[in-house]
Protein backbone atom coordinates (compact mmCIF):
# COMPACT_ATOMS: atom_id res chain seq x y z
CA UNK A 1 0.00 0.00 0.00
CA UNK A 2 2.92 2.31 1.22
CA UNK A 3 4.37 1.58 -2.14
CA UNK A 4 1.84 2.44 -4.85
CA UNK A 5 1.14 5.76 -2.47
CA UNK A 6 5.31 6.66 -3.61
CA UNK A 7 4.55 5.80 -7.28
CA UNK A 8 1.62 8.01 -7.27
CA UNK A 9 3.37 10.58 -5.42
CA UNK A 10 5.88 10.14 -8.13
CA UNK A 11 3.74 10.08 -11.13
CA UNK A 12 1.77 13.35 -9.83
CA UNK A 13 5.45 14.79 -9.24
CA UNK A 14 6.37 13.83 -12.88
CA UNK A 15 3.37 15.05 -14.69
CA UNK A 16 3.36 18.46 -12.95
CA UNK A 17 7.12 18.91 -14.03
CA UNK A 18 5.71 17.91 -17.74
CA UNK A 19 2.97 20.18 -17.75
CA UNK A 20 5.44 23.15 -16.38
CA UNK A 21 7.69 22.24 -19.51
CA UNK A 22 4.86 22.01 -21.55
CA UNK A 23 3.62 25.56 -20.38
CA UNK A 24 7.42 26.83 -21.07
CA UNK A 25 7.54 25.67 -24.47
CA UNK A 26 4.17 27.15 -25.16
CA UNK A 27 4.78 30.36 -24.22
CA UNK A 28 8.17 30.16 -25.86
CA UNK A 29 6.44 29.10 -29.32
CA UNK A 30 3.84 32.08 -28.79
CA UNK A 31 6.85 34.75 -28.08
CA UNK A 32 8.70 33.23 -30.83
CA UNK A 33 5.90 33.49 -33.27
CA UNK A 34 5.33 36.63 -31.93
CA UNK A 35 9.12 37.75 -32.61
CA UNK A 36 8.41 36.03 -35.95
CA UNK A 37 5.35 38.25 -37.01
CA UNK A 38 6.86 41.31 -35.75
CA UNK A 39 10.12 40.81 -37.89
CA UNK A 40 7.58 40.10 -40.94
CA UNK A 41 6.24 43.29 -40.34
CA UNK A 42 9.59 45.31 -40.31
CA UNK A 43 10.70 43.57 -43.24
CA UNK A 44 7.45 44.83 -45.23
CA UNK A 45 7.57 47.82 -44.12
CA UNK A 46 11.17 48.37 -45.03
CA UNK A 47 10.59 46.86 -48.05
CA UNK A 48 7.65 48.78 -49.07
CA UNK A 49 10.22 52.09 -47.89
CA UNK A 50 13.18 51.24 -50.04
CA UNK A 51 10.31 50.44 -53.21
CA UNK A 52 9.28 53.97 -52.88
CA UNK A 53 12.90 55.33 -52.52
CA UNK A 54 13.98 53.46 -55.85
CA UNK A 55 11.04 54.25 -57.52
CA UNK A 56 11.21 57.72 -56.50
CA UNK A 57 15.11 57.51 -57.70
CA UNK A 58 14.25 55.76 -60.43
CA UNK A 59 12.24 59.09 -61.67
CA UNK A 60 14.25 61.64 -61.12
CA UNK A 61 16.83 59.71 -62.71
CA UNK A 62 15.02 59.58 -65.84
CA UNK A 63 13.90 62.97 -65.54
CA UNK A 64 17.45 64.39 -65.67
CA UNK A 65 18.11 62.04 -68.69
CA UNK A 66 15.17 63.34 -70.64
CA UNK A 67 16.47 66.99 -69.60
CA UNK A 68 19.93 66.14 -70.58
CA UNK A 69 18.83 64.66 -73.91
CA UNK A 70 16.56 67.70 -74.75
CA UNK A 71 19.20 69.78 -73.79
CA UNK A 72 21.66 67.85 -76.52
CA UNK A 73 19.18 67.92 -79.47
CA UNK A 74 19.22 71.92 -78.67
CA UNK A 75 23.04 71.79 -79.41
CA UNK A 76 25.21 70.30 -82.08
CA UNK A 77 27.91 70.44 -80.09
CA UNK A 78 26.81 69.45 -76.89
CA UNK A 79 26.24 65.04 -78.00
CA UNK A 80 25.95 62.78 -75.20
CA UNK A 81 29.11 61.26 -74.86
CA UNK A 82 30.34 58.83 -71.86
CA UNK A 83 33.77 59.33 -71.33
CA UNK A 84 36.48 61.69 -71.98
CA UNK A 85 38.61 60.18 -74.70
CA UNK A 86 35.45 60.13 -76.93
CA UNK A 87 34.87 64.00 -75.46
CA UNK A 88 38.63 64.47 -76.70
CA UNK A 89 38.11 62.70 -80.07
CA UNK A 90 34.72 64.70 -81.05
CA UNK A 91 36.74 68.01 -80.11
CA UNK A 92 39.77 67.24 -82.08
CA UNK A 93 37.40 66.04 -85.38
CA UNK A 94 35.48 69.37 -84.10
CA UNK A 95 38.78 71.81 -84.63
CA UNK A 96 39.99 69.61 -87.69
CA UNK A 97 36.40 70.22 -89.05
CA UNK A 98 36.03 73.63 -88.53
CA UNK A 99 39.33 75.02 -87.04
CA UNK A 100 40.53 76.46 -83.95
CA UNK A 101 42.45 75.63 -81.27
CA UNK A 102 42.40 72.14 -79.58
Amino acid sequence: HERARTRLSLALRDVAELDARLAESIALGEQLRRDVDEQAREKSVWKRSSERWYDAYQREREENQRAMDDAAKRSSWTRRVRDTTALARRALGHVARYGGDA
